[in-house]
């Protein structure tokens, strides 16, 4: 089930009020969701009796909507190579890679849908054969035909699929390997946990660089981390370094609920996403060609490495 992220007005009132009229639900299906754990504010998870704040944004996990297909728009999506059979792109952080719930449109798919082969996947999700989370950027493939959608299919199927990221995360990290299965949390249901009878997860962990800001203690330590992907699970990367002490910055659901030093809260303040970045996809072709991309990371995560001093890595 998608997640959708809507920001308050001021004066809102009620949050079961007022999320009854932006999503056009009833109050009791509202509350209903509010128990279940499906409506948050960052870590917290809301009552429908909750008082709303203007500016806060609250995420909802709600059921996909009724429409059966995407609706072509004239959006810019960044990208890097195409050919007869796939698509790859450079994925912005905050850009929604396909329709769903509470994001019907403006999605990286409504701005390629007219270059993908009718009936290629999902009617809803078209091309689709992986996804990075609208706070991740970074390289995605998405497939054109019918042949390139069961040729990449196959290939993350069996963990062929070459995937590396790049994030920054608290502390001193050591180079691990992360087996732990992930699943549903079972109160909060937009997160996901490490759960014994979850889903299989593998995460290879390797340190690239690390750095302190000028006027912070050893408490504003981060670390520059390569992740390396074996499965390919929902949220992997940002559960499994939350389950080992070491969360990313600047994740609302992960992350930690406090700045360790005073020095890192104006950097941290204006971040709309998890740094989070794919930097690398490799990929066997239908014409069986090895297809390998590699994508510089944003701006805005260029500038906490600096302010980290983490200058020993060009990122």
């Amino acid at each position: 089930m998608p997640l959708c992220s809507l920001v308050v007005p001021e004066d809102s009132g009620r949050l079961d009020q007022w999320l009854s009229k932006e999503l056009g639900e009833s109050r009791s299906a509202i509350g209903k969701w509010c128990k279940e754990g499906r409506i948050c504010l960052g870590q917290k998870c809301l009552k429908a009796s909750t008082k709303l704040k203007g500016g806060d944004t609250i995420v909802v996990d709600r059921p996909l909507s009724s429409s059966t297909e995407v609706i072509p728009e004239d959006i810019v999506v960044p990208i890097v190579y195409e050919d007869a059979d796939v698509i790859v792109v450079n994925k912005p952080s905050g850009m929604v890679v396909h329709p769903g719930a509470g994001n019907p449109s403006g999605t990286l798919i409504n701005g390629l849908v007219d270059k993908i082969d009718k009936g290629v996947g999902d009617p809803l999700r078209p091309g689709i054969v992986h996804r990075i989370d609208k706070g991740t950027s970074g390289v995605l493939v998405v497939a054109k035909t019918q042949r390139a959608f069961d040729c990449l299919k196959a290939q993350f199927k069996d963990h062929s699929i070459e995937r590396r990221y790049w994030t920054l995360a608290w502390g001193d990290v050591e180079s691990q390997t992360i087996h732990k299965s992930l699943g549903r949390h079972p109160t909060r249901r937009v997160r996901f946990t490490v759960v014994e009878d979850g889903k299989h997860a593998i995460t290879h962990i390797t340190p690239l660089a690390s750095g302190i800001p000028a006027q912070s203690g050893k408490g504003g330590m981060v670390s520059l981390v390569e992740c390396r992907l074996e499965t390919g699970r929902t949220h992997q990367i940002r559960v499994h370094m939350k389950s080992i002490d070491h969360p990313i910055l600047g994740d609302s659901f992960y992350g930690r609920k406090r700045d360790p030093t005073a020095a890192w809260k104006p950097m941290l303040k204006g971040l709309t996403g998890q740094l989070l970045h794919a930097k690398v996809l490799g990929f066997r072709h239908p014409n069986g060609e090895w297809m390998s991309f590699t994508s510089d990371v944003p701006a805005v995560f260029q500038e906490v490495l600096t302010f980290a001093r983490v200058d020993a890595f060009q990122a």
